[in-house]
C-alpha cells in the first residue's frame, strides 16, 4: 500500500519531528515523508540506513496507529490496530460502497476482523488512508463516451473556424422553486445551524442562452417552457444579434423538436441547432451558470414570500453575477466527459 500524505498530515509529522529528541523516532518520521515523496522502502532504508522491512514496518505502524506511535518502542498495549492487508482490505471495501457515516465502518471492522475502533479513531484511520467526506457525483448510467468526444471534436472544429460575426450560444432552462435549499458552508465545530423553511411549491421557469465569447445571458420566464418559451427566446437572440450565423447548443428536450420551432427555424435561416448526445448535461455549459445562480441566491437563504425570491433571482440577472472574477474559471468550455465506471453503464 503506497502512503500518500495531505498536507495536514505533513504539517503535523514535520511538527512532531521538530519536537523529537530521539534520531531513532526521527528517522521513523523521516522515512513517512520520503515515503509521501515517491520512493520505494528499499530506497528509503539506503538513505537512513535501515532494512526496508524496517520501512515496511513504520509504514503499516502509522497506517494503523498514526504519527504519535512511532515516537515510543512500546507499542504492544491491549487495543488491536489492523494489519496492513486488512487495510487494503478496508480500502477496497470503501471503495466499492459509501457509507453516509462512520458508524457503519466501525460495525463493518469489527463484523470482518474482530477489531473495535471508537468514534475519533476511525475518522483518524480514514484520513491516513486517504478518505475524506464528501458527495459522490451523480452520473447518467447511459453517457456515451464515444459520442461525447465526438460532439467535442465537432464543437471545437465548428469554433475554430467560426465566420467573423457568427456567434455559438448553450441553451437550457432552469427551475429555481421557491423553498430554502441546505447547502454546503462552513459552521462552528460542536453547532448546529438552522435554517428558515417554508412549503412553498412556487418555481421560476426559465429558458436561457449564454455566449461563453461575451458572457452574454439572454433568458425569458414563462409559467412554463414549451415550444412556444423556445421561440421567444430565440427572437431575443436575433434581436440582441443582427448580423451572422446564431448557433444554438442544446439538448434533445421534446419542446425543442416541435413542429413550431422547425417552422420557425425555416423561417429564420441564421438559426443553426447542434444537439448534444443524450444524458450529456456536462456538455452544455449553461448548467454552470445555473449552478452559480444556486449557490448565489437559492442555497442557505430564506425567502419568505415568494415575490422576495423573484426579486433576487431577478437581481442575478441584473447584476450580471456571473461576470464575477472568482467564477472567470468556471464559465469556460473546459468540458468534462462522462465516463461511467459502473457495471450498470452503457457502451
Amino acid at each position: 500500500m503506497k502512503l500518500k500524505l495531505t498536507q495536514e498530515q505533513i504539517t503535523e509529522i514535520r511538527h512532531l519531528h521538530s519536537k523529537c529528541p530521539v534520531k531513532r523516532f526521527a528517522d521513523k518520521l523521516k522515512a513517512l515523508l520520503l515515503l509521501d515523496k515517491g520512493l520505494s522502502c528499499i530506497e528509503v532504508g539506503e538513505i537512513l540506513l535501515l532494512d526496508d522491512d524496517t520501512i515496511r514496518k513504520y509504514r503499516n505502524q502509522y497506517l494503523a496507529q498514526g504519527a504519535e506511535s512511532l515516537l515510543s518502542d512500546n507499542n504492544k498495549g491491549s487495543h488491536a490496530y489492523l494489519s496492513i492487508g486488512q487495510l487494503e482490505k478496508l480500502d477496497k471495501h470503501l471503495q466499492d460502497s459509501v457509507y453516509s457515516d462512520s458508524k457503519g465502518i466501525r460495525n463493518w471492522i469489527a463484523q470482518n476482523f474482530n477489531i473495535k475502533y471508537t468514534a475519533s479513531g476511525i475518522l483518524s484511520l480514514l484520513k491516513r488512508i486517504g478518505f475524506v467526506y464528501k458527495k459522490p457525483v451523480l452520473t447518467p448510467c447511459k453517457a456515451n463516451v464515444g459520442k461525447q468526444e465526438e460532439f467535442v471534436a465537432e464543437y471545437r472544429e465548428l469554433k475554430n473556424n467560426l465566420p467573423k460575426g457568427d456567434q455559438i450560444y448553450f441553451v437550457d432552462g432552469v427551475h429555481p422553486q421557491h423553498n430554502t435549499i441546505a447547502g454546503y458552508g462552513w459552521i462552528k465545530k460542536g453547532k448546529t445551524k438552522h435554517l428558515k423553511t417554508n412549503n412553498g411549491r412556487q418555481q421560476i421557469n426559465i429558458n436561457g442562452a449564454i455566449n461563453l465569447e461575451t458572457k452574454q445571458v439572454i433568458y425569458v420566464e414563462d409559467e412554463r417552457i414549451n415550444a412556444q418559451t423556445m421561440i421567444a427566446l430565440l427572437k431575443q437572440i436575433l434581436k440582441a444579434q443582427k448580423e451572422g450565423k446564431i448557433h444554438i447548443i442544446l439538448d434533445n428536450a421534446r419542446y425543442y423538436h416541435a413542429m413550431l420551432v422547425k417552422e420557425f427555424l425555416a423561417d429564420n435561416p441564421r438559426i443553426v441547432f447542434h444537439f448534444l448526445p443524450p444524458y450529456s448535461p456536462n456538455l452544455n455549459i449553461i448548467e454552470r451558470l445555473w449552478r452559480i445562480l444556486k449557490e448565489e441566491v437559492v442555497y442557505n437563504t430564506f425567502y419568505l414570500q415568494f415575490c422576495n425570491f423573484k426579486k433576487a433571482v431577478s437581481k442575478f440577472f441584473e447584476d450580471k453575477v456571473w461576470m464575477s472574477e472568482k467564477f472567470e474559471k468556471t464559465l469556460t468550455d473546459n468540458f468534462q466527459i462522462i465516463k461511467p465506471v459502473f457495471s450498470g453503464s452503457y457502451p
